[in-house]
């Protein structure tokens, strides 16, 4: 501060400066959470549709902003992408026609009125399963397993392709899933070795298995997109 008032800024005039600095902020933020509320919807499968219609296009400040949420919430990182990263990829996806990008761990899928993202199948966890253990799959989904449980080898971890295509060979009714073809590969699934036991997501379980697995899975990122409830399909 000495340094500034030499230059000739006073403290009053600092105080003024942070002071609308810091309504720009919390009007931004106001708006992107309203704009979130409005037009995202976070799907229990771990993945978010983003409303563009007109107003979503002309507002690209806005649209930025909650898309970073978006693919903070749906990618579980850590750190932002950037503003200058998410500007790039907006270029990309409007200039026309379908587009598919990725950023952030994420797969950014533009149709004619959405925004789809979903998590990229790559660098997912696979997890040992502990009885009597609660943990965060991914940065993503809540994991409970109840203490009654047996420990025998079941391994948390990404379907994958391979594993959605051996699915649907043993279940063909699989393909009609509701769940976008995109989501499929990343969704968290149970192995006991090459043996699938579940995919809760798709609501699979082997029929073998059914009084034996005590275990909840559900969607809870790390990172919120806005601190209260947000829109859940």
């Amino acid at each position: 501060l000495p340094a500034m008032e030499r230059r000739g800024l006073k403290r009053s005039a600092l105080a003024r400066i942070n002071h609308s600095l810091g309504r720009i902020r919390r009007s931004l933020e106001i708006r992107t959470n309203r704009f979130i509320n409005q037009c995202v919807v976070v799907n229990p499968a771990g993945f978010a549709e983003i409303d563009i219609g007109e107003s979503a296009a002309t507002n690209r400040d806005i649209l930025s902003r909650a898309l970073e949420k978006v693919l903070m919430t749906v990618g579980g990182g850590t750190y932002s992408p950037g503003a200058a990263k998410i500007e790039r990829l907006l270029e990309g996806l409007f200039r026309g026609g379908d587009a598919k990008s990725t950023l952030a761990g994420c797969q950014v899928i533009r149709s004619v009125d959405k925004i789809m993202v979903v998590r990229e199948a790559r660098k997912l966890p696979e997890i040992p399963l502990k009885s009597d253990s609660a943990f965060l799959w991914d940065n993503r989904f809540y994991v409970h397993i109840h203490k009654t449980m047996s420990d025998q080898g079941l391994v948390l971890q990404a379907l994958g392709e391979r594993g959605w295509q051996k699915l649907c060979e043993e279940n063909p009714q699989l393909k009609e899933t509701g769940v976008p073809f995109d989501v499929r590969y990343s969704l968290p699934a149970i192995l006991l070795g090459d043996k699938i036991i579940t995919v809760p997501h798709l609501e699979y379980l082997d029929p073998a298995w059914i009084e034996k697995l005590p275990i909840k899975i559900r969607f809870n990122p790390k990172n919120k997109l806005i601190q209260h409830a947000f829109t859940v399909a």
